[in-house]
């Protein structure tokens, strides 16, 4: 094989996994989710909105989670074209070579993610068995609207505990 070659795989490969560690690093950002009809109260509230002004914030909320979802569709489309177009690129034990590559990532960061919750999990027993009643109730009020407003702790965007989406293709896009 020929050194341009070898760089072209290699710079190809390179910018495959550049393309997925910024996949990940997208899907970990928070999200705002404003439920149906309700909006984003803390922000109402904070602000102290109308019923009107609660109305229209709901109307471009809705207006905005609908183009956010078309646009991560465009992406993960775009992921899918890049991921075949390299993959054809390959020659077939390249392939096989990128898949086991690939899955052990998978294997790899599920189990980190494990580890991260696990951590997280305990700090938060710790923290709690340190507070009295009510402080114990003040916490797990302020955990259950933090969960409702940044979704549950665990979240890690990881395509082993993500939710699937229609397309979804793990044979290809880690």
């Amino acid at each position: 094989m020929s050194w341009r070659k070898i760089v072209f795989l290699m710079t190809t490969a390179l910018m495959l996994c550049a393309g997925v560690v910024l996949g990940r690093l997208w899907a970990q950002l928070p999200a705002a989710k404003p439920q149906q009809g309700q909006g984003p109260s803390w922000i109402a509230d904070q602000l102290n909105l109308t019923a009107e002004q609660r109305q229209q914030m709901d109307a471009v909320w809705a207006v905005t989670k609908q183009k956010l979802e078309q646009s991560s569709d465009q992406r993960h489309d775009a992921d899918k074209q890049r991921d075949t177009a390299v993959m054809a690129l390959l020659t077939t034990p390249q392939q096989t070579a990128y898949e086991k590559i690939m899955s052990d990532y998978r294997d790899k960061r599920s189990q980190l993610d494990k580890d991260r919750e696990s951590l997280i999990q305990d700090a938060e027993a710790r923290s709690r068995a340190l507070l009295d009643d009510s402080q114990k109730a003040r916490w797990d009020e302020l955990t259950k609207q933090m969960h409702l407003h940044h979704g549950p702790p665990h979240w890690s965007g990881s395509p082993d505990t993500r939710p699937a989406t229609a397309g979804d293709d793990k044979t290809v896009t880690p």
